[in-house]
């Protein structure tokens, strides 16, 4: 019984915005602010920090390695 209201207590506070976002912007105009305010919905949402993914486009991806403070060395493996 006591497992059993651990688990709906736990289940109670999953939401579905929780777990995912959907943003639409204009691919040329995505950079690491916009990572940075995605980033920052998904924080006040509550969803975990760890193992977040992301489903972008060619031309997003193509708009965000242009993006020089993501391409910077000093940034490397820290995004």
């Amino acid at each position: 019984v006591l497992g059993k209201a651990i688990l709906d207590s736990l289940l109670a506070k999953v939401r579905e915005k929780n777990l995912s976002n959907q943003v639409a912007s204009a691919a040329a105009s995505v950079d690491y602010d916009t990572l940075v305010s995605i980033s920052g919905t998904m924080n006040t949402n509550g969803a975990a920090t760890s193992g977040r993914r992301a489903i972008v486009s060619t031309a997003v991806m193509n708009a965000l390695q242009s993006d020089p403070v993501i391409a910077s060395g000093d940034y490397h493996d820290q995004l």
